[in-house]
């Protein structure tokens, strides 16, 4: 049977209500561990580990990326599967509430747990928005993507005006309830998976007409090279914000949420730009003005300057956003209109799964590397490590850039 229509469109709304709710928790979690990490060992090395913790989750969300719900029992309400989701992340949370001390182990666990149910829940609603009812994604694409960077610049304000305030126990409480929040906004979505599986449209249904450029192989080459290194370069960046903000800028750990909104605002007007020069630039101009950028962004973590840090991430939250949409929409271009490139990948599901790995790992490599560099340096030396990574992309861009 065919669900009705509005019935999708009332599970959808809630679904980004939720994402938007969970979104704005999910940072008061990251900068009060973050502040407990750091505080409690003083070692870069740990909270690059940290943060390796949390991104190697987003490979779980990855591989279910692409998971269709007519797999699943056809019985499963998917409000309550999601809800569950929420419940297993809230109760890692509260659990984190109750280390007495600071045990590192434990603590990357607990929030290992927490990111990887977060990660799943947001790939299965990512695979609800945009392939359940593609009518509804594509007319309501800015909501959804302004939403979530909304998210990413209210959330750290909110969270680190809680944290500067009462401490980092209730970051992490405010994290733990607004999962639980989110929950119950899900746990009244009746559809089941059987329902979405007889509303969904197949991948060329879906993707027919929308891209008409055929790529080979080779045309692949650059794009991943890029990739990797801005996400070297990203992961380093991840890793060092706030040991910079303590150490150079001599400012406390609270100004760290302060810091991440400005990486948020940059991000949303990266999204309104590029939809308005996307279309006017050609790829590999506007691949090489975001190179540019980004290699300009890192420069001012010289000077310890607070007002140039600040415009620092500003630029860098644009760059990055407008490089990540054009690499992005660069695959699912080759992907869905290259013979060779389908032949190569076999049975994978997507260039956009081997975006987002690629993607990824390079993040947790970047992280890792700059956390040993700077405990056995100092954070200049992982800015340096930083420019160097988006130097040798800007560099490989210039010499081959035609994508």
């Amino acid at each position: 049977m065919t669900i009705a229509k509005t019935q999708i469109e009332s599970a959808l709304n809630r679904i980004l209500i939720s994402r938007f709710i969970s979104g704005i928790g999910d940072w008061g979690g990251l900068i009060a561990i973050s502040n407990l990490s750091y505080s409690s060992t003083h070692s870069v090395r740990s909270l690059s580990l940290l943060y390796a913790t949390k991104i190697s989750a987003l490979l779980f969300s990855s591989v279910f990326q692409k998971i269709y719900y007519k797999k699943l029992p056809g019985s499963i309400p998917i409000g309550k599967l999601l809800a569950i989701l929420d419940l297993i992340s809230a109760i890692s949370l509260f659990c984190i509430l109750k280390v007495n001390g600071i045990n590192t182990a434990m603590l990357s666990s607990l929030y290992f747990l927490a990111s990887v149910c977060t990660a799943i829940f947001f790939s299965i609603t990512n695979s609800l928005i945009t392939e359940i009812n593609p009518d509804f994604y594509k007319e309501n694409l800015r909501l959804v993507l302004l939403s979530k960077r909304a998210a990413f610049l209210i959330g750290p304000i909110i969270m680190g005006s809680i944290i500067g305030k009462w401490g980092n126990q209730y970051g992490i409480l405010a994290d733990a309830l607004s999962f639980l929040i989110s929950g119950v906004v899900l746990f009244k979505i009746a559809t089941t998976t059987s329902d979405l599986a007889s509303s969904q449209i197949s991948d060329d249904e879906y993707h027919s007409g929308l891209f008409d450029t055929q790529m080979t192989k080779k045309q692949l080459i650059l794009p991943t090279a890029l990739t990797v290194l801005v996400g070297l370069a990203g992961g380093a960046a991840n890793a060092i914000e706030l040991p910079y903000i303590v150490t150079q800028l001599k400012l406390g750990s609270n100004f760290f949420g302060f810091s991440l909104a400005l990486g948020g605002l940059g991000a949303i007007i990266g999204i309104l730009l590029d939809g308005k020069i996307s279309n006017k630039l050609d790829l590999s101009k506007l691949i090489s003005t975001t190179m540019f950028c980004l290699v300009l962004s890192f420069l001012p973590w010289y000077l310890n300057s607070i007002f140039l840090f600040s415009f620092s991430l500003i630029l860098f939250g644009i760059s990055v956003t407008i490089f990540s949409n054009r690499i992005l929409f660069h695959f699912v271009d080759a992907y869905n209109n290259s013979d060779s490139i389908r032949q190569y990948f076999k049975n994978k599901p997507s260039l956009f799964l081997f975006y987002h790995q690629v993607d990824s790992i390079s993040m947790i490599l970047g992280s890792i590397l700059a956390g040993i560099v700077a405990d056995q340096y100092s954070t200049y030396e992982s800015i340096h490590f930083i420019v160097i990574c988006l130097f040798i992309a800007a560099f490989t861009n210039f010499i081959f850039g035609n994508l």
